[in-house]
């Protein structure tokens, strides 16, 4: 599929069909010849439409920058000390209650 960043004026408002491809002007897109001319239109309409949608979806990702990477970091070690703090607690709890000298 090639593509073209302007519209071709010779064109008009129309798609046209050359060598079984459908050219919209922005890019062209391969088609099956069928006996009626609103079918192969239809067809290639179907398929841009799909193609539109991928595009549509697919997240765009950047790398992500230091400033981000450390602010990660420090939520991490935050979570982390958080985590250990309620495991201490946890533990001294249980530790008590079996620690007991019943006798």
């Amino acid at each position: 599929m090639s593509s073209r960043f302007a519209l071709d004026p010779s064109m008009g408002e129309r798609p046209h069909q050359e060598d079984g491809e459908l050219d919209f002007g922005l890019s062209r897109i391969p088609i099956q010849f069928h006996h009626s001319k609103a079918i192969n239109i239809q067809e290639c309409l179907s398929k841009l439409h799909s193609q539109i949608l991928i595009a549509a979806s697919t997240p765009i990702v950047n790398e992500t920058s230091n400033g981000q990477k450390e602010r990660v970091r420090g939520f991490e070690r935050a979570e982390k000390a958080r985590r250990r703090v309620h495991k201490d607690k946890r533990s001294e709890l249980k530790r008590g209650r079996s620690s007991r000298d019943w006798d």
